[in-house]
């Protein structure tokens, strides 16, 4: 446990307390993800002390952290790490970075923890508009890349790395402040740099998501890919553009994947149909075990749809394993709806497990496969070399005559 929640005076077994009782308060069908929220800040100001989101800590740890803080009244950046704090204003700030080491030469990223947002936003300004080749420049500028793809362990934010791992009695808008947290944790406020360390350090405290490791490997591939072209992001080509954006899509899908595994964000995502939970009611065997299956859900709300490859734990969402190798995996074949509730069956089973009737069952959407998607990304890149690739092409698209849909033509007439 991080020094600052034993400093409380709360020992490891009241915070877990505190979490499980605010996630489970109430059954599932009497409760919403938006209820459970209410619960737990509700349980924080009432006890003043965090309470946590999540049982995994749903972010990686920092490399050699450098903080950075900018403070708009003076116009002033705060930047350093354990040995070195020094100020800046903006136009000596890149100079500052490079003195400091935060330049490519190195041949290992170091993490960068920023303040809150505007601190972000002043830093986004500052990579978009300096010298295309200074060193420094180049090395902010692929820290803002980085704070575009979720579960990155190259850049955070402070008060959003603690507010997915924590929530305070504090109202919402102040969490996204840092001194907030500081204020919650007894952290002291100054120097700057050393809370922003302090509170990254909470941030990051306990067992990690299993699955995180691979967010790691795509900041190596990045850093090593910005080595070698030594080029801001402003010049970078249609292609590259288009990417990016897939690689910024496809961390969002990954990462929400792996959040699924965590037990008590489980019992969140089951409340917002992204898994089901309910009773196993039908079984089809061939021998003895089962071919397909089907699913008395507990409550109506389910966003699967019919060919969703999904798999399959025993228990409910806060019984998610940590591995997802171990589900067994399936195919959404049909929902329905009757008096009694709602009925999802699941067929094409693998492997095909023995179970039996009234067995309580989990379903949630297939991993996201990081290797799957690193291949994707080779034939996506592919594909834009085509000739008929609109990205690709120097001349505009023809415009081509198209069968739209009345709807669409009525709901564009309404919006003239």
């Amino acid at each position: 446990m991080h020094p600052a929640i034993a400093a409380l005076g709360i020992t490891p077994a009241q915070f877990k307390a505190d979490a499980h009782a605010s996630s489970n308060a109430l059954p599932p069908a009497y409760t919403s993800a938006a209820s459970i929220e209410h619960l737990m800040r509700a349980r924080a100001a009432a006890r003043e002390r965090l309470v946590p989101r999540t049982a995994y800590a749903p972010a990686l740890t920092p490399t050699r952290p450098l903080a950075i803080a900018f403070d708009e009244a003076s116009e002033t950046f705060t930047v350093g790490d354990e040995e070195n704090v020094a100020t800046a204003k903006v136009a000596d700030l890149l100079d500052l970075l490079a003195d400091l080491g935060a330049t490519f030469k190195a041949d290992e990223y170091r993490s960068l923890l920023i303040a809150d947002q505007t601190t972000a936003r002043a830093l986004r300004t500052i990579a978009a508009t300096c010298r295309k080749h200074h060193e420094a420049g180049l090395m902010l500028d692929w820290w803002m890349q980085r704070l575009d793809h979720p579960g990155t362990g190259a850049t955070y934010v402070v008060p959003d790395l603690l507010r997915r791992r924590y929530v305070t009695g504090a109202n919402v808008e102040d969490e996204a402040e840092w001194a907030t947290w500081a204020t919650w944790t007894q952290t002291p406020t100054t120097p700057v740099v050393a809370a922003l360390l302090n509170l990254a350090r909470l941030g990051v405290d306990g067992t990690t998501l299993p699955g995180l490791d691979s967010f790691r490997d795509d900041d190596a591939y990045a850093y090593t890919q910005a080595r070698l072209k030594r080029r801001p992001s402003r010049s970078a080509s249609p292609k590259e553009s288009a990417t990016t954006l897939l690689t910024c899509s496809q961390a969002t899908e990954r990462l929400e994947s792996l959040l699924m595994e965590d037990p008590m964000l489980a019992e969140r995502y089951a409340r917002t149909g992204h898994l089901i939970s309910g009773t196993l009611t039908t079984l089809t065997l061939n021998g003895k075990t089962a071919t397909d299956l089907e699913v008395h859900v507990n409550g109506l709300l389910s966003r699967f749809r019919v060919g969703d490859e999904v798999e399959l734990w025993n228990g409910g969402p806060s019984a998610a394993p940590a591995n997802g190798i171990t589900l067994q995996r399936g195919v959404i074949a049909e929902a329905r709806i009757d008096p009694h509730g709602l009925h999802v069956r699941v067929n094409s089973l693998i492997p095909r497990t023995t179970r039996r009737c009234g067995d309580t069952l989990t379903v949630r959407p297939r991993h996201v496969d990081p290797m799957q998607q690193r291949t994707l990304i080779g034939h996506y890149n592919r594909r834009l070399f085509h000739a008929d690739n609109t990205l690709m092409r120097r001349d505009a698209p023809a415009p081509t005559r198209r069968t739209v849909p009345l709807d669409v033509i009525l709901a564009a007439a309404d919006d003239e």
